[in-house]
């Protein structure tokens, strides 16, 4: 874009000297033919007063040749003679000064034409150079023409490229802030994850302890079989020996049911502590996948179903005893919170917005209005859990539902 004005003032510059040059080259041609038609008028009027010298000098010598009426004495010979030569003479320079006059008229004219000539010549070779760089200022100027229009459609871009960045950073101020809520969401499950890792870690321990307890028991219960296939066959031995050894095999028999009732107690502890920790195992497998467990959303969704049935019957009774009952007022709490449990780990699995607990005459619509701002988008939080509202109309207290 530099060089554009650059190569105008160039071109505007050479015009400019092409004109000066043709000027100056007329001047010079003018003042050439000026100057020699000068010298030739001064040597013109120069041989002109000598022409008109002579031939006054003839004339009067030819006057005084011609005899005179009021002269009655002629003139004598020998002056008539001199007078004779005189006019000769003259009439020879006059001759010489014409033909003088002749020639220098005629290389007058020759240098004139050469000049003339050569000035032309130069004049033609200013005026094709004129030519030609007006042909370029041409070009130039149509290259200046296309690039100002190269120029405004250029500036038009940028227009819409600016309005454009200021849409794009609208958009990324929307994200950021779209961003520094998930972050905080993010946060907070990872707190709820930490919490609930920290639950398995404890459970994991428990198990693993009671696995070692359950070898131990195992352990002790081989040993005890063994212990008693020995004091069978001692028994066995004993039998032979049975006249003799009757106080002592009494002695052995009563150590044995002991044994044996020990036995059967540490059988049943190692039952139980099988059945927590297989129940332990069912725990974990309920979690969702998020949390390490192997849940789906779909199994979540049906272990808040299998809740709904107790939850309805369990409120039935408490509406029909009315509040006194802790033990019905105790496990309808459970529930409800065994269901808040399970719609948590749901919401976790589908990363859903949160969960409301809901409350004496809400409704669908009423809850989109708390959570979107918009009535009318009940119908993703029915869709979200329809595992839990058979009808959306029909919103129970003290439900959890998810916020998707």
């Amino acid at each position: 874009m530099k060089t554009l004005p650059l190569t105008l003032a160039t071109t505007a510059l050479s015009l400019w000297f092409g004109a000066v040059t043709v000027q100056a080259n007329e001047s010079l041609d003018n003042d050439l033919s000026a100057m020699a038609q000068s010298a030739l008028k001064i040597e013109n009027q120069e041989l002109t007063r000598r022409l008109k010298e002579a031939n006054a000098t003839i004339t009067k010598l030819q006057s005084d040749k011609l005899p005179n009426s009021d002269c009655t004495a002629p003139p004598a010979v020998a002056e008539r003679a001199d007078q004779t030569d005189q006019i000769v003479t003259l009439q020879r320079q006059i001759e010489a000064l014409e033909a003088k006059l002749a020639q220098q008229a005629t290389d007058a004219a020759a240098t004139a034409t050469d000049s003339s000539a050569k000035l032309r010549q130069q004049l033609t070779e200013a005026n094709s150079h004129q030519n030609r760089l007006s042909g370029e200022l041409a070009q130039q100027q149509q290259q200046l023409t296309e690039l100002a229009q190269h120029n405004s459609q250029l500036t038009q871009q940028l227009a819409d490229i600016e309005q454009h960045k200021s849409q794009l950073t609208q958009q990324l101020a929307d994200i950021e802030q779209h961003k520094s809520q998930l972050t905080q969401q993010l946060a907070d499950i990872e707190q709820h994850k930490s919490q609930l890792t920290q639950q398995l870690t404890d459970i994991e321990q428990h198990n693993s302890q009671l696995t070692q307890q359950l070898a131990d028991v195992e352990q002790h219960n081989s040993q005890l079989t063994q212990q008693l296939a020995d004091v069978e066959q001692h028994n066995s031995q004993l039998t032979q020996q049975l006249a003799d050894i009757e106080q002592h095999n009494s002695q052995l028999t009563q150590q044995l049911q002991q044994a044996q009732e020990q036995a059967e107690k540490q059988h049943r502890t190692a039952a139980q502590e099988r059945n927590a920790a297989i129940a332990a195992h069912q725990q974990l497998q309920r979690l969702p996948r998020v949390l390490g467990g192997e849940s789906s959303a779909e199994q979540l969704q049906a272990n808040g179903a299998e809740l709904l049935q107790p939850f309805h019957t369990l409120r039935q009774q408490l509406a029909g005893s009315g509040s006194g009952d802790t033990i019905l007022q105790r496990d309808f709490e459970q529930i409800v919170q065994q269901i808040r449990q399970q719609q948590l780990l749901l919401a976790l699995t589908l990363d859903a917005r949160g969960t409301y607990i809901t409350r004496d005459k809400d409704s669908l619509a009423l809850i989109a209005q708390r959570h979107y701002g918009d009535g009318k988008l009940w119908q993703s939080i029915y869709q979200a859990n329809q595992h839990l509202l058979e009808n959306p109309n029909i919103i129970h207290q003290g439900l959890t539902l998810i916020i998707p």
